[in-house]
């Protein structure tokens, strides 16, 4: 849920109400009220932690270092969403959603710009995506997850470049992301800096 030009107290009430008994948090960025930080604090929210908006220009093509084995496919169709949220879904605690999501990554909006999602594949299983947003020469990475039993193989950073490289091919500029404490050291070597960040704030018990 997005709330602008509200206030906090009430759009607090709203998301408490519609996400009770789920675990959330409050994300506040760049492009949000400025007071909402201070408001979240005065009604009992924690700052529990942040996380780095970070930036890079796409002004070279980067060659992936493929692990062995590793396919990197496109992710297209009814079928293709599957394979896709397949691919993360263990990454972001989402197993037991997995047939939601299925369906939420169906119907996402189509007139953002242009979304491109990839599945990396070992032995024909989906265990790591990316995905990347590309509108007005600005391109989003999205959703870089590697499935935790496939980790420390360079697959996750292999579907980075893709994302970065096929956004280049469709004349983004700039490369775009929020990084987890993990993925941080890897967008670092290819080249991105932090510009901002996004603090997480957890509601009151």
């Amino acid at each position: 849920m997005r709330f602008r030009s509200q206030e906090v107290q009430a759009a607090a009430a709203e998301a408490e109400r519609q996400l009770a008994g789920v675990p959330w948090r409050w994300w506040v960025g760049p492009d949000s009220d400025t007071h909402v930080s201070d408001a979240l604090l005065k009604l009992g929210y924690e700052r529990t932690g942040a996380m780095p908006v970070m930036s890079t220009r796409l002004d070279r093509p980067l060659v992936p270092d493929l692990p062995a084995g590793l396919t990197i496919e496109s992710s297209t169709g009814p079928e293709g969403a599957a394979e896709y949220v397949a691919a993360y879904a263990s990454s972001f605690g989402m197993t037991s959603l997995q047939d939601g999501v299925v369906t939420a990554e169906r119907n996402l909006r189509t007139d953002l710009g242009v979304l491109i999602r990839l599945v990396g594949y070992l032995d024909r299983r989906p265990v790591a995506s990316s995905a990347t947003l590309i509108s007005n020469g600005v391109a989003g990475l999205y959703w870089v997850a590697t499935d935790p039993s496939y980790r420390g193989r360079g697959i996750g950073t292999a579907l980075t470049v893709a994302a970065m490289n096929i956004a280049q091919d469709h004349g983004a500029q700039v490369c775009t992301l929020q990084a987890s404490a993990m993925g941080t050291p890897v967008y670092r070597r290819l080249g991105f800096t932090q510009v901002s960040e996004i603090g997480l704030f957890t509601p009151p018990a």
